[in-house]
């Protein structure tokens, strides 16, 4: 185990998902009805911000990849 990857102040809007994440990390995001792929950062950073986000999603899947270790996370809204 090289560490750990953590995600603090996400915030879902019903166009935007953004987060602090506790490393530098490219992040990509899957959403829609079958989760597919739906926007990406191909430079690391720390604040992210995936927009433009289609209305109405209830789940997201977060990946995030630091050059050594991936994370993901599934965000389940309850509307």
């Amino acid at each position: 185990m090289h560490g750990e990857i953590l995600i603090t102040q996400l915030l879902v809007t019903s166009s935007t998902v953004s987060f602090l994440c506790s490393k530098s990390v490219t992040s990509e995001l899957f959403s829609g009805e079958k989760l597919q792929y739906s926007h990406r950062y191909d430079y690391v950073q720390t604040y992210i911000v995936h927009d433009n986000i289609p209305e109405g999603m209830d789940q997201y899947i977060i990946k995030l990849f630091d050059g050594i270790n991936r994370y993901s996370k599934i965000i389940e809204l309850n509307r």
